[in-house]
């Protein structure tokens, strides 16, 4: 493994230092690296993206590289873009990603005579499923370094102590070295079964009821899960893992109004993320009994 890495870092530079200018005009603000996006059928996806160029700029164009060994990927070797062009900004929709990773995207931009004018690297980036991860200090925890850091990819949105108000700001890097609480051991499952790279974003706070994590009827939705869905909410998730519930297991009749309020907790994910269907998993506590020691 380090020998791949050690490469691949080569590679890196080589790229950085021969064919990407220090200034570029050509921008993708949407991709970041190590970021995942999100699949829109089994193998493949479609995304949006937008950026500046320099004026007189008519096409942009795709490679999209194995970041291991720098091979190609499919016909995405310069390929046109279909880019709407205005000015210094533009446009598209690529169409058709594969799903897999990790990759490194190469977007150059040209004018009419296919003369050659800027180009930008994007690295680190994985196309599969993106799960959102919640809960209180139990998602926080320290825990063994990621499993697979080529295939799971995590963004810290948020973690805090206590009820949090306000909105979240959407300033979370991703990265491929974090691991708290189960997420990146979860993610690191999930693909070893499906073969499907997976985005995990987390956002935990301790100290927190499960009321806090869901709206009554009686006050406006503005709380913590909402906080933590809507910087999220313009790309599709594939599901909701929750590992929460020792601020209700202190009195018997806590715990047994937990489930009852599990269900709106669950209605409210689905209802941000406008997925009726969205799984929701949640990460059982061993069981109290209502004495000293618990029962697993």
């Amino acid at each position: 493994m380090k020998r791949f890495r050690h490469w691949t870092t080569g590679i890196t530079v080589l790229l950085t230092g021969i064919l990407f200018p220090l200034r570029s005009q050509l921008t993708v603000p949407q991709l970041k690296a190590y970021q995942v996006i999100p699949r829109t059928s089994p193998d493949k996806a479609d995304y949006g993206l937008s950026g500046t160029c320099k004026a007189g700029v008519s096409r942009i164009l795709l490679s999209v590289i194995n970041q291991r060994n720098g091979a190609p990927i499919g016909t995405f070797q310069r390929r046109d873009i279909g880019a709407s062009v205005s000015g210094a900004s533009w446009n598209a929709s690529v169409k058709e990603l594969p799903v897999g990773g990790e990759y490194a995207f190469i977007f150059y931009s040209t004018d009419a005579q296919n003369t050659a004018a800027d180009s930008v690297l994007v690295q680190h980036l994985l196309v599969g499923d993106i799960w959102l991860c919640a809960g209180q200090s139990n998602m926080l925890q320290k825990t063994p370094p990621n499993p697979d850091p080529d295939h799971v990819h995590v963004r810290m949105l948020f973690k805090g102590n206590g009820p949090m108000t306000g909105t979240v700001p959407d300033t979370g890097k991703w990265t491929n070295d974090m691991a708290t609480g189960p997420a990146t051991t979860f993610g690191g499952e999930l693909y070893s079964t499906t073969g499907i790279p997976v985005g995990i974003i987390l956002g935990a706070s301790g100290n927190t009821s499960i009321s806090d994590w869901f709206a009554p009827p009686q006050r406006p939705i503005f709380t913590i899960l909402k906080n933590l869905v809507t910087p999220v909410c313009d790309f599709s998730i594939s599901g909701f893992l929750w590992y929460q519930g020792e601020n209700e297991d202190q009195q018997d009749t806590w715990a047994l109004r937990y489930f009852t309020k599990s269900i709106p907790l669950r209605d409210t994910v689905r209802a941000l993320a406008k997925n009726p269907h969205l799984p929701v998993l949640a990460v059982q506590l061993e069981s109290w009994d209502g004495g000293g020691d618990s029962a697993s």
